[in-house]
């Protein structure tokens, strides 16, 4: 059997493990690998480099660097600052998609929600607002805005997509800041619906909260920080500074202190400083998703080497009619991914649709990074449905939201999003590249 074949085999099963949801996805990505591997199509070394590139490691460390920030008060000072409002919605509404969107940068969507459910739950108990017009619409920003600005875990995202471009036989490369200039005016715009009119078709009907949530709500408020006042400050100048390091290195391009360094000695710094003891921050490192991101880092090389990678865009290029308009490009690459995004989880979406969207484009000669960028936007854009992403579904119960809830709270911002995307995008490529 050819390398051809295996590797294309290797591709659609592993895209079918991804739509089945019956598997962890480290385990997925690393059978992938595995199985190049011992069918001759990668060797030993390529593989094994994969799991150990700048953007695996960057990725990892971000997230260590996240977990020292949450030992802080940062999230509290927050809660009692919004506890003292009353009856005011909009303050709330604001003050919370604002804190949500910070905490989904910083992290990511999941652990965002997580912090923030039974913040919500407190403060508009202790404010009088109902909070499931605030619960749908933060969890809605924090899915949208989770990766959006190059701070946190978002800061490894154009790594990522350099890489898998490079597998797949291209030779351009994102700028630190291009995902957020494509992604940011739209982002603001279906923002602005959710605190201006979306939150009005979320339920009207007041909730019930049990004794339950309220005292788990109030144990998470009144936690005190778990760090002395002076390894608070040392945190957030580690924090930030190393943000600022990622932000001038990637701009200025150092080739002595390349990107995924400062994320690295922050991680390190943190826990010599005794920040986060040894066991933390090798149980925040997010061991699947890092076997994810290599494994398919290692799928796309395949396709790229074999000729898989112009196979699979010759066939998408005649489906689309051979066009190569940019906008019609960014319109489908777009559409396609957001609705299956809706009816399963929105990261093995982006993995599996990723290198089919850059092989296309390379196909037909237009910019993969235009198509990277738009499964990726697409993928994140996962809350129509309580299936579309683990925290959609975590919100249903607190909210006691139902399916419908879902599809009017969050559909005009989507459209909108979308459509601003497909015209947004392809204008400002031609600007910046």
């Amino acid at each position: 059997m050819s390398p051809l074949v295996i590797t294309l085999i290797v591709f659609a099963l592993t895209v079918a493990c991804f739509f089945s949801g019956k598997f962890s996805l480290g385990l997925i990505g690393l059978t992938a690998s595995l199985a190049l591997q011992l069918t001759g199509v990668l060797s030993s070394a390529a593989v094994w480099a994969n799991f150990t590139n700048a953007s695996v490691v960057m990725f990892g460390s971000l997230f260590v660097l996240s977990a020292g920030l949450m030992k802080t008060s940062i999230v509290d000072k927050f809660v009692e600052k919004l506890s003292t409002v009353k009856g005011n919605q909009r303050v709330v509404l604001w003050s919370c998609l604002t804190v949500s969107i910070i905490l989904a940068c910083l992290m990511n969507a999941t652990a965002a929600m997580s912090t923030m459910i039974p913040l919500i739950m407190v403060i508009s108990e202790r404010s009088e607002v109902n909070p499931r017009k605030i619960l749908k619409p933060c969890c809605d920003v924090a899915n949208t805005w989770a990766g959006a600005l190059p701070i946190g875990v978002g800061a490894s995202g154009y790594l990522t997509t350099n890489l898998l471009i490079q597998q797949l036989g291209g030779t351009v490369e994102m700028g630190i800041l291009d995902s957020a200039l494509m992604k940011l005016p739209p982002l603001i715009l279906a923002t602005a619906i959710y605190y201006f009119f979306s939150h009005k078709l979320t339920p009207n009907e007041p909730l019930v909260v049990t004794g339950d949530a309220v005292e788990n709500s109030a144990s998470v408020r009144t936690k005190e920080s778990q760090l002395t006042p002076t390894k608070e400050k040392l945190t957030y100048t580690i924090f930030f500074g190393t943000i600022v390091g990622m932000l001038l290195s990637g701009m200025l391009r150092w080739t002595n202190l390349p990107t995924f360094i400062f994320p690295v000695l922050g991680s390190i710094i943190m826990v010599f400083c005794g920040i986060l003891t040894p066991k933390e921050a090798t149980s925040n490192v997010p061991l699947g998703m890092m076997l994810l991101v290599g494994g398919m880092m290692n799928v796309a090389g395949a396709l790229g080497s074999t000729g898989g990678a112009e196979l699979i865009g010759n066939a998408l290029s005649s489906m689309l009619g051979g066009t190569s308009n940019i906008y019609i490009l960014t319109a489908v690459l777009f559409v396609v991914p957001f609705i299956a995004t809706q009816f399963m989880n929105n990261i093995p979406v982006a993995n599996a649709f990723q290198p089919l969207a850059i092989a296309t484009c390379l196909t037909v000669g237009a910019d993969p990074r235009i198509g990277a960028m738009a499964v990726s936007f697409a993928a994140g854009a996962s809350v129509l449905t309580p299936m579309a992403a683990v925290v959609q579904a975590m919100i249903m119960g607190p909210g006691q939201y139902k399916f419908l809830d879902y599809v009017k709270c969050g559909l005009l911002p989507m459209l909108v999003y979308m459509g601003a995307l497909i015209v947004w995008m392809p204008f400002l490529a031609g600007v910046i590249w």
